[in-house]
């Protein structure tokens, strides 16, 4: 089974440790839990994946920190990148 690191509940996506193929099943753990998915997409190492369904609009979160806003819907288990996800730039 492939591995995500997940680093905060409030989490929707998380960063592959390791290349998932279309159909890998992958696994996090947070706050004692085990999660898994079935991936939709090829995720290339270090990439995020979707571990909850976001919407068109909605806020993507990546270690407790909004890195932006889903530019189409995104399903548990797809490819998180600049095709589904317009950037946010810090502003301090």
């Amino acid at each position: 089974m492939k591995r995500i690191l997940v680093k905060k509940r409030e989490d929707t996506v998380g960063n592959a440790l390791e290349h998932i193929a279309l159909g890998d099943a992958a696994r996090w753990d947070i706050d004692g839990e085990r999660h898994e998915l079935v991936a939709l997409t090829d995720v290339p190492f270090a990439f995020k994946v979707a571990v909850k369904n976001v919407k068109e609009g909605d806020v993507v979160v990546s270690y407790g920190e909004p890195i932006g806003v889903a530019s189409a819907n995104i399903a548990v288990g797809e490819c998180v990148h600049v095709h589904n996800l317009q950037g946010q730039r810090a502003t301090n």
